[in-house]
């Protein structure tokens, strides 16, 4: 059934399919990925996000791996039908292939979703000054560049934007993540960690 003439979201059993699918090819080859829950936050997150713009919205996933958080990125977009971009980033060149073939077998209809095979901080910088970001997950390695990828963002970030930072519970990255929020909190903007169990720290903009 579609809603006021939209396409219907693909069923969540799809999703879960995909969902499954793409986490097995995630372990086959060894790359640490997002968890469920990190997942369902994520689509809260951009949900709201999405909602609150009511227009199109540009997401950037850095450190996309194989596209298990791209697919968790896509899925609100798509069940809303909203005209959307999605960059994927990835480094790596085992992993951006995979990456590139997971995203061709995503089921896609409002959103579009580009692999791009590359340093995430190097490219985020040289967006186009008139692109604006409206949510990005930020889980490059190694993860101490976090710093580097939040000052590399954060011009680029339209009014209401949504970072998310993956692994914030680990301590060893406690320094990394107090300079990211004492300066956002200088601009003013909102943060907090949620507790998932990686968790994930989220600035509001």
């Amino acid at each position: 059934m579609s809603i006021r003439g939209r396409p219907s979201p693909p069923p969540w059993d799809r999703w879960r399919s995909i969902i499954r699918r793409i986490s097995l090819v995630s372990d086959d080859m060894d790359v640490a990925r997002i968890s469920e829950e990190d997942g369902s936050a994520l689509y809260a997150l951009l949900s709201m996000r999405a909602i609150q713009k009511g227009g199109e919205i540009n997401v950037i996933d850095a450190g996309a791996g194989v596209g298990y958080s791209t697919l968790w990125l896509t899925m609100p977009l798509e069940d809303l039908c909203i005209k959307s971009t999605i960059i994927a980033i990835e480094l790596d060149d085992e992993r951006y292939n995979a990456l590139a073939r997971n995203i061709e077998q995503m089921p896609r209809r409002c959103v579009d979703v580009k692999a791009v095979h590359g340093d995430a901080i190097r490219y985020i910088s040289e967006l186009p000054g008139d692109f604006k970001v409206d949510f990005a997950l930020i889980d490059i390695d190694p993860k101490e560049l976090y710093l580097q990828a939040y000052y590399a963002i954060k011009p680029k970030l339209a009014k209401g934007a949504i970072v998310a930072f993956h692994n914030a519970n680990n301590p060893w990255l406690s320094d990394v993540l107090g300079a990211i929020m004492s300066d956002a909190g200088e601009l003013g903007w909102r943060s907090v960690i949620i507790p998932t169990r990686p968790g994930l720290m989220v600035i509001f903009t």
